[in-house]
C-alpha cells in the first residue's frame, strides 16, 4: 500500500493582510490621481497652445497674401459698443439673423481656406454652457449665411481687435471711425514680438449677468462662452467685453504679431485685466503690449 501523500492545509489571506493590500492600493491611487490630473491639464494646455499657433500661422499667411496687411477683425465694424453686432440684421432685437455679406475674422479664415473648419477655435480647457457653440451652417451647404453666423463670435480665442485687427486705436486721443475696417500693415507694428495678437478669451460679461452682449448676439445671461475679440485694459468683468482668460492654471496661451506663440503666466488668474505682464493698461492710453506703437 502506498503511503498517503503529505498534504498542507489550505491557507488564505487573513483580514489584516487584505486590509494592508487595500490600503497600499488606495495610497498609490491617491498619489497617482493628482499627477494624472496635472498631466491631463498640461496636455489640454498644449493642445490649446497648438490651436493658438495654428490661428496665428493662418493669419500670417493671410498677411503674406494681402500685401502685408493684417487680417481685419471684421469687414463691417460696429462702433458702440465695439462688438461687431451689426454683422447681423436685427441684431438688437435679441434674435440676430446672419448676413452672408458680412464676416468676422474667424469665419474669414475658414471661408478663404486658411483653416479647414471650426475645430481649431475650440479650447479643450474651456467648458462652455451652450451646447450650440460654433453650430454654424456647413460651408457650401444650403444656407447662404454661414459666414456671418452669430455663433462665430463664440470662438474660444480672441483677437486684439483694436491694436492689430483694426486701426481704431490712434497714437493720439480719440479714434477715427473711418479706419475701423482697415487693419494695420506689418510695418506699422513697431514691436511685433511683444504685441499681442490672439489669446485665450472668455466673455466674463455673460457669466456676471450683464445683458449687453446677450441682447445683440444671442448670448444668454450666465452663459460661459468664448468671444472672438479681446478688449485691453482694466474694464470691469460686468462690461460686455472679451477678456483674456487664464484657464490653464495661471497661464494664458498667447500669440504675437510676429507669428510666435507662448504660454504666459499671470500673477492672478482671477484678475487678468489688472496690471500684470499680459494686460497692463492704464488710463493714459499707454497700451503697452496691446498697442502697435
Amino acid at each position: 500500500m502506498n503511503p498517503r501523500p503529505h498534504t498542507h492545509p489550505a491557507h488564505g489571506f487573513t483580514l489584516i493582510e487584505l486590509l494592508v493590500v487595500i490600503s497600499i492600493i488606495a495610497l498609490l491611487i491617491g498619489i497617482l490621481l493628482p499627477a494624472l490630473g496635472a498631466a491631463r491639464g498640461a496636455a489640454r494646455g498644449l493642445a490649446s497652445l497648438s490651436n493658438v499657433r495654428q490661428v496665428e500661422i493662418a493669419s500670417q499667411t493671410f498677411l503674406a497674401d494681402n500685401k502685408q496687411r493684417h487680417l481685419p477683425f471684421s469687414n463691417v465694424f460696429n462702433f458702440e459698443p465695439y462688438q461687431g453686432a451689426n454683422l447681423f440684421s436685427g441684431a438688437n432685437s435679441g434674435n440676430p439673423t446672419p448676413n452672408s455679406e458680412r464676416w468676422i475674422w474667424v469665419s474669414k479664415l475658414v471661408s478663404d481656406d486658411y483653416m479647414p473648419g471650426s475645430a481649431v477655435f475650440i479650447c479643450p480647457e474651456l467648458e462652455t454652457t451652450d451646447a450650440k457653440f460654433l453650430n454654424v451652417p456647413t460651408k457650401g451647404g444650403p444656407s447662404a449665411n454661414w459666414k456671418g453666423h452669430p455663433d462665430w463670435f463664440r470662438s474660444h480665442y480672441g483677437m486684439n481687435f483694436m491694436g492689430v485687427g483694426s486701426m481704431l486705436e490712434q497714437p493720439v486721443a480719440g479714434s477715427d471711425p473711418s479706419l475701423a475696417n482697415k487693419s494695420p500693415e506689418a510695418g506699422m507694428i513697431r514691436n511685433p514680438t511683444e504685441t499681442i495678437h490672439f489669446a485665450d478669451s472668455k466673455n466674463l460679461a455673460m457669466e456676471t449677468g450683464a445683458p449687453d452682449l446677450g441682447s445683440t448676439l444671442g448670448y444668454t445671461p450666465g452663459e460661459t462662452a468664448g468671444v472672438a475679440y479681446l478688449f485691453p485694459g482694466p474694464a470691469a468683468p460686468t462690461a460686455a467685453y472679451g477678456h483674456a482668460d487664464a484657464r490653464h492654471g495661471n497661464s494664458i496661451n498667447v500669440s504675437y504679431a510676429d507669428g510666435h506663440g507662448s504660454a504666459v503666466r499671470v500673477q492672478d488668474p482671477d484678475f487678468v485685466w489688472g496690471p500684470d505682464e499680459l494686460t497692463d493698461w492704464v488710463s493714459s492710453r499707454d497700451l503697452n503690449d496691446w498697442d502697435r506703437n
